[in-house]
């Protein structure tokens, strides 16, 4: 292997931690999203609007847990 990394102005050895389960819990709740699916609004669509609302109510759920 090469040097070890060096900062530039300290010129201190660089280090990196092991990750540990809070770690990965992380990663994987930010990179493993499923697609979300917007729905459309159309005029006079009663499902369509129903849908619309639904899926408001669980982004806001979602926003909380963040």
């Amino acid at each position: 292997m090469g040097d070890t990394a060096k900062n530039d102005i300290t010129k201190d050895k660089l280090i990196s931690k092991p990750s540990n389960d809070k770690y990965r819990k992380g990663w994987d709740r930010i990179h493993n999203k499923k697609p979300v699916r917007v729905p459309a609004v159309g005029e006079g669509d009663r499902e369509n609007l129903k849908e619309i609302k639904e899926w408001k109510n669980k982004y806001k759920k979602a926003k909380e847990v963040e």
